[in-house]
């Protein structure tokens, strides 16, 4: 099995990483999507079917599904004003990121991260 990722975001550009992106890299066997998170729970339906993902794996909060999923790193698809929070959670949790750039919408946010 591929690495394991949670998905961050899932409107937006993460429609696109839920229904065009990820499911290829799925079937190939390169990712194992463990986890999908979103604000805004309408949204969540994106990784529910383009991702096959089960409701237990949908969340509205990034640090509850980091600390109940086993993944090797997460992909931040939010706007660029929640990047920070989002990856200050995922180094908290020890996994590897993926994000869209900016990876936080100020310098001095970027830096916070590192």
């Amino acid at each position: 099995m591929g690495l394991r990722m949670i998905q961050v975001g899932t409107g937006g550009h993460g429609h696109g990483w839920c229904r065009s992106f990820l499911p290829p890299n799925v079937e190939e066997g390169l990712i194992e999507v463990v986890a999908a998170v979103d604000t805004n729970p309408d949204v969540l339906i994106n990784a529910k079917e383009g991702l096959g993902l089960p409701d237990k794996k949908l969340y509205t909060d990034v640090n509850r599904a980091m600390d109940e999923n086993d993944a090797d790193f997460c992909t931040i698809v939010t706007p660029p004003w929640a990047h920070e929070e989002v990856a200050q959670a995922a180094v908290s949790h020890g996994l590897h990121i993926l994000s869209e750039k900016p990876i936080a919408d100020t310098l001095e946010a970027s830096c916070r991260i590192a």
